[in-house]
């Protein structure tokens, strides 16, 4: 039995995005979209990728403010 082809749309992508930025369980996030995990990882990886590292990010400029400031 074949399934339908997935596609996400720009918005869900931002907001998976989104979601993995502040640090939800891909297993929350695919729960969320109403998807099995694959299917997030399948479609969505480099959404997924892109919003840990932002974060991290955003993580990593803080802690260098707060050690350079004085």
């Amino acid at each position: 039995m074949s399934y339908p082809s997935k596609s996400l749309t720009d918005k869900e992508l931002i907001e998976i995005e989104m979601m993995a930025g502040l640090g939800l369980r891909y297993e929350d996030i695919a729960s969320i979209k109403g998807m099995c995990l694959d299917t997030l990882k399948k479609y969505a990886d480099s959404a997924l990728s892109r919003g840990k590292a932002k974060a991290k990010l955003q993580v990593a400029q803080t802690a260098y403010k707060m050690a350079t400031s004085g």
